[in-house]
C-alpha cells in the first residue's frame, strides 16, 4: 500500500472542513421606499453631519461635544477593544505555542568518603500545535472577527442614536422656550383683560362673575407656565447627560424655534441601498455570520483532533552535560461525553436561528422606520399649515370679541372662550412645528444618518 506524507493527509482531511456558512436569509423587499417610482439616481441621502442643516452653531457644538464625551459612546468603544482582544485570543491557537522553562539546582551530600556538591541547570523549549483538520479553530476566529464587526457597527449605531437624541433634545428645549414665550404673551393679554374687567366692575358695566372668570383664566395660564418651566428643566438635564456633563451649571442659549432652519428633506433610494446605510442592520448581519461560525466550530468539536508537539532541552552541571528532545503526535476523539458536545452544537444552531430572526427584524424595522418618517414629514406639512390657519382665525375671533365686549354687545363668556381657543391654538402650533423638526431628525436617523458600509 502506498503511503502519503502526513502533510498531504492533513490537507486532504482539511478539504472536508465543516466551516461552510449559510448566507443571510433572503427577504422580499418593497420596490421603493415611500415614494413609488423614485429612481435610484434621484436619491438624496443624509449628509454625514446632517445636523448642520438646522443652521445652528450652538447645536453643531452640542452634537460635537456629545460625540466626544457621551458615556454610551465611550462604553461602545470599550466594547470594540474587548472584541479586538477576543479576536487575538481566538487567532492564537492557529499558530504553534512555544514555552520556555528553566530550572536551577544545587545539590550536596556528606558520606564516609567525604563531602560532595554540584550545581545543575536545565532548560527546555516546548512547542505544540493542533492541526485544524475540520476548521474548528478557523471557525472560532471567524466568529471572533464577526463579533468585532458587530461591536464596530453597534458603536456606529450608538453614535447615530446619540446625535439624533441630542438634536431632538435641543429641539424640545427650543419648543418649550417658544411655548413659554407664547404663554407669557398670553398671560399679559389675560392680565390686561382682567384689569379692564375690574375697571368695568367699578363702573357697574361688568359683574363680579366676569372678574372671577377672567382671574381663573389667568391662573390657568400661570399653571401652564409652571409646567413648561418644569419640562424645560427636565429637558435641559437630559441633554446635559447626553453630553456627558453634570446638569449643574449647564445652559443652552437658544430662545425658540424662529431661528431654526428647516433642513432639506432627504429622499431615499432603493430599499437594498438602505440596508447598507443602517449600522443596526449591518450589526445584525455580522451577528448572524458570527453565529454561523459558532455552528461550524461546534460541529468540528465533535470530530477527532490531532496535535503535534516537540520539546528539547539540555542539562549542565558539575557532571557530564546531556541534551534531550522529544517529538510526539497525538490523536483525540471524544467518545462518551453524555451529549455535551451535541448539546453545544444544538445550542449553536438554535442561536443561529435566533440571529436570523433578529436580522429579519432589523431589516423590517429599518423599512418601517423610513416608511413612518416619510409619511409623517408630509403629514406634518399639512398639520402645520392647518394649525397656522387656526391660530390666525383664533386671533381674529379674540379681537372681535374684545370689541363687542368693550361696546357692551357681548358678555365675557364669549371673550373667555375665544381666548382659550387662541391660547390653545398658538401652543399647538408651536408643538407641531417642533414635532415637524423632530420628525426630520427621525427621517435622517432612519436613513442611516449618512453612514454606510
Amino acid at each position: 500500500m502506498r503511503r502519503f506524507p502526513l502533510s498531504l493527509a492533513l490537507l486532504a482531511l482539511s478539504a472536508c472542513s465543516t466551516t461552510q456558512e449559510a448566507p443571510p436569509p433572503a427577504m422580499a423587499l418593497p420596490v421603493s421606499l415611500g415614494t413609488p417610482g423614485l429612481a435610484e439616481t434621484e436619491a438624496y441621502w443624509p449628509d454625514a453631519e446632517w445636523w448642520h442643516g438646522f443652521g445652528s452653531e450652538e447645536l453643531d457644538g452640542l452634537v460635537a461635544q456629545a460625540l466626544d464625551e457621551n458615556t454610551d459612546i465611550a462604553a461602545a468603544m470599550a466594547r470594540i477593544d474587548q472584541a479586538r482582544g477576543a479576536l487575538r485570543i481566538a487567532r492564537a491557537p492557529q499558530l504553534p505555542a512555544v514555552n520556555l522553562s528553566a530550572q536551577g539546582l544545587r545539590q550536596g551530600a556528606n558520606s564516609s568518603s567525604g563531602a560532595s556538591s554540584g550545581n545543575f541547570a536545565y532548560a527546555e523549549v516546548a512547542a505544540s500545535w493542533e492541526a485544524d483538520l475540520w476548521g474548528r479553530l478557523r471557525a472560532q476566529a471567524r466568529s471572533a472577527r464577526a463579533s468585532l464587526a458587530v461591536s464596530r457597527f453597534d458603536a456606529q449605531a450608538v453614535r447615530l442614536s446619540v446625535a439624533a437624541q441630542v438634536v431632538q433634545g435641543w429641539l424640545t428645549l427650543m419648543e418649550l422656550r417658544e411655548r413659554q414665550a407664547l404663554a407669557r404673551a398670553d398671560l399679559e393679554a389675560a392680565q390686561g383683560l382682567l384689569a379692564q374687567t375690574r375697571a368695568l366692575l367699578k363702573t357697574g358695566e361688568a359683574l363680579p362673575g366676569d372678574v372671577a372668570a377672567q382671574r381663573a383664566l389667568v391662573a390657568q395660564v400661570e399653571a401652564q407656565m409652571a409646567a413648561l418651566e418644569r419640562a424645560e428643566n427636565e429637558a435641559r438635564v437630559s441633554l446635559a447627560i447626553l453630553l456627558g456633563r453634570p446638569a449643574q451649571g449647564f445652559a443652552v442659549r437658544g430662545a425658540g424655534l424662529e431661528a431654526i432652519t428647516m433642513p432639506t428633506l432627504p429622499h431615499p433610494g432603493l430599499p437594498a441601498q438602505l440596508l447598507t446605510r443602517r449600522p443596526d442592520v449591518a450589526a445584525a448581519e455580522a451577528a448572524l455570520a458570527a453565529s454561523g461560525a459558532d455552528v461550524a466550530a461546534a460541529r468540528a468539536a465533535m470530530l477527532p483532533r490531532i496535535t503535534l508537539s516537540a520539546s528539547g532541552g539540555g542539562q549542565v552541571g558539575t557532571g557530564p552535560s546531556e541534551a534531550l528532545y522529544t517529538l510526539m503526535a497525538g490523536l483525540a476523539q471524544p467518545l462518551f461525553d453524555h451529549g455535551a458536545l451535541a448539546g453545544q452544537r444544538d445550542s449553536a444552531i438554535a442561536r443561529r436561528r435566533e440571529r436570523e430572526a433578529d436580522y429579519r427584524k432589523a431589516v423590517l424595522t429599518a423599512l418601517g422606520d423610513v416608511e413612518r418618517s416619510l409619511k409623517a414629514t408630509r403629514q406634518f406639512d399639512r398639520e402645520v399649515a392647518a394649525r397656522q390657519e387656526a391660530a390666525e382665525q383664533a386671533q381674529s375671533a379674540v379681537d372681535q370679541a374684545k370689541l363687542r365686549y368693550t361696546a357692551g354687545k357681548e358678555d365675557i363668556t364669549a371673550i373667555l372662550a375665544a381666548q382659550r381657543t387662541l391660547f390653545a391654538a398658538r401652543d399647538a402650533l408651536a408643538s407641531a412645528r417642533a414635532e415637524q423638526l423632530r420628525e426630520v431628525v427621525a427621517l435622517d436617523a432612519a436613513l442611516g444618518g449618512g453612514w454606510r458600509v
